[in-house]
């Protein structure tokens, strides 16, 4: 895997930043200089006890760190809903983030990547 260089799909990797006053555009780099990549795949995964039996499987980037995400099928609802709700908390999140009051009670929602798929 670590020939294809596949970008690990969290937060941090897929939501573009914009250039604070003290960095320079024109060197400016909207995804982070530093992506962390996909190195490989945990050998197992895990169907979890819910209604629509999501999988979770794990990934090890090259920051050696592990990510865990879940594989749904949505056949009553519309992932991209979902995916929308998650653009919304990461926003809220920024929000909260520039708060003290909200940074000294560690206030956050919790989100996660949502790519839909389409059966084909």
């Amino acid at each position: 895997m670590a020939h294809l260089k596949i970008v690990m799909p969290t937060e941090e990797n897929m939501v573009p930043r914009v250039p604070n006053s003290e960095e320079d555009a024109r060197d400016f780099a909207v995804y982070g200089k530093n992506p962390v990549y996909i190195q490989k795949f945990f050998p197992t995964g895990q169907v979890m006890m819910s209604k629509e039996k999501p999988k979770k499987i794990g990934l090890i980037g090259t920051d050696g760190k592990v990510y865990f995400f879940l594989l749904k099928m949505d056949t009553h609802g519309d992932l991209r809903k979902e995916g929308r709700f998650m653009e919304y908390a990461s926003l809220v999140n920024k929000i909260l983030e520039q708060d003290f009051e909200c940074m000294k009670r560690n206030l956050k929602m919790d989100t996660f990547g949502i790519i839909p798929l389409n059966r084909m």
